[in-house]
């Protein structure tokens, strides 16, 4: 019982400062360490994934931004929020079917190689912040209103595949996105990533709890930890520089994914 709240704690914890689920971590240690099924494990994840999204996010939707624009709410992007909303709700169903095909070892493969070249990304990203290079910022604003639509759908199928089969919630992939790529401050993307893993993570839960693969009990000890852990984690990154927690984001990708390639490898 105390690991299952110590793993709730900190999945709400990387929520509120990450804007990422946590099923990166709960995922590994359900299955490798605590020896449960990959099935009650993703479950149980997108579970705490959820309560963290609906906690965060409406805390989020309170703090305010002196350059908020019209299509933005608190912290969040809504027009970001909607394209991900609908489409990833929908590809996290068939991320569960896709998991149910395929066996835990190809799925823990899956993971590890998933984690391992969005570290690689963010690396790259982070010694940018640390030693900047002169960018145009036109160029940057540019891109972020007129990303291609398609570009857009594929990334959130993706984030939604990706959740209903791994059980991560793909806030790690969405918030590299958001930021690294559409240019959204950091604080934003995390926000707005926090907002729509709610949407992602029940459209995933929903095949679990269909074909019974889901244990409540789990989910509601896990439950606990996220509620103390999501509130903790949004009051500290509203204090947090950014570049800070992007370094952070840089080194949760390092250590998961070398503990992962550690157990697949030996």
């Amino acid at each position: 019982m105390i690991l299952l709240i110590s793993l709730g704690l900190l999945t709400g914890f990387l929520g509120g400062t990450l804007g990422i689920g946590g099923g990166v971590i709960l995922v590994p240690i359900l299955t490798l360490i605590a020896g449960y099924s990959w099935q009650v494990a993703c479950s149980t994840s997108l579970f705490c994934i959820l309560v963290t999204s609906l906690l965060v996010s409406e805390k989020k939707l309170r703090q305010s931004d002196p350059h908020q624009p019209s299509n933005q709410q608190g912290l969040i992007h809504l027009d970001w929020a909607k394209d991900i909303e609908g489409l990833g709700s929908l590809f996290g169903f068939f991320g569960f079917l896709l998991a149910s095909w395929l066996t835990p070892s190809i799925l823990l493969t899956l993971l590890a190689c998933f984690l391992s070249g969005l570290f690689f990304y963010n690396v790259q990203k982070s010694y940018h912040d640390f030693f900047p290079q002169h960018t145009k910022q036109s160029h940057q604003t540019h891109y972020q209103h007129n990303t291609w639509w398609g570009l857009r759908s594929l990334f959130i199928s993706f984030a939604g595949l990706s959740s209903g089969a791994l059980g991560i919630g793909s806030g790690l992939l969405l918030v590299s996105v958001l930021h690294l790529m559409v240019k959204l401050p950091i604080n934003i993307a995390t926000a707005t990533s926090s907002y729509s893993m709610a949407s992602i993570s029940s459209g995933a839960l929903m095949g679990y709890v269909l074909w019974d693969h889901i244990d409540w009990k789990i989910c509601a000890i896990c439950s606990i930890g996220t509620l103390a852990g999501s509130s903790i984690g949004s009051h500290l990154s509203a204090q947090i520089h950014q570049k800070w927690l992007r370094l952070a984001l840089t080194c949760v990708l390092c250590t998961i994914s070398g503990m992962l390639w550690k157990k697949l490898l030996i």
